[in-house]
């Protein structure tokens, strides 16, 4: 069986490996199909929806466009995307670890309690896009302080940061344990009066949290998840140094 447009497949156990070059899928809709690794090149998905389909080893590959594409329950491990744009599809409980997220362009897409983390996501791949639940370890990277439109209203960022990027425009976490802090180092720099008559093992704890923010400009604190993970003196100590009380 060959992938087709306007077609409902429902569990369907594609034939291994098959090939797509130059195809233009729309309208599909696939659930529980196994697409067993799969290869497309220069080919073009529009209003396509997959729903818990194995998409994992699959290379899409030569200018891939997913155009108002829905992708849910969807195993997406060791995807290949070199070249691939996503514009306004929507992503929710996606398992994306192992995918080189940032060797795609993603355009006013939407990513919702997708599994992914400690990955570097480059600001000219990401355009206007809205993440939506917990985002961890991630590295934001621009370039020349390159401005970012990103939407976070509805994440919890945990360990999550930004260099070389202004996330000034981006909205923040509605959550009202996220503070967004401008100018990081006008803050740090009154750090060693807040922190002079402190223990020398809490000192360096401290030490090592801004000299990872000293890389930054700009910071999104999760109070919340910092009081979990550091002793009650250096999340005081934190808290003061970011008029965060």
């Amino acid at each position: 069986m060959k992938l087709t447009s306007t077609e409902i497949f429902k569990n369907i156990n594609f034939p291994e490996i098959q090939e797509y070059k130059d195809a233009l899928f729309f309208d599909f809709s696939a659930s529980n199909c196994d697409f067993n690794g799969a290869v497309f090149l220069s080919c073009s998905f529009k209003n396509c929806i997959f729903r818990n389909c194995n998409l994992s080893n699959c290379r899409f590959f030569s200018n891939v466009i997913f155009d108002g594409c829905i992708f849910e329950y969807c195993d997406f491990r060791s995807v290949g995307l070199l070249g691939t744009k996503f514009e306004k599809c929507f992503f929710e409980k996606c398992d994306m670890r192992g995918l080189n997220l940032d060797s795609a362009k993603w355009t006013k897409c939407e990513i919702k309690n997708c599994n992914f983390r400690d990955i570097s996501l480059h600001s000219w791949n990401w355009i206007e896009c809205k993440f939506s639940g917990t985002l961890r370890e991630i590295k934001f990277l621009g370039k020349n302080n390159s401005k970012f439109f990103l939407d976070f209203s509805d994440c919890k960022l945990d360990c999550v940061e930004f260099f070389d990027c202004d996330i000034s425009k981006c909205i923040p976490p509605k959550n009202k344990k996220h503070h967004f802090i401008n100018n990081l180092s006008v803050y740090i720099e009154k750090s060693e009066f807040v922190v002079k008559d402190m223990p020398e093992d809490v000192k360096k704890i401290i030490e090592r949290r801004l000299k990872k923010l000293r890389g930054m400009r700009q910071y999104i604190f999760n109070v919340e998840s910092l009081k979990k993970i550091e002793d009650k003196m250096v999340v005081d100590a934190l808290l003061e140094i970011f008029d965060l009380f």
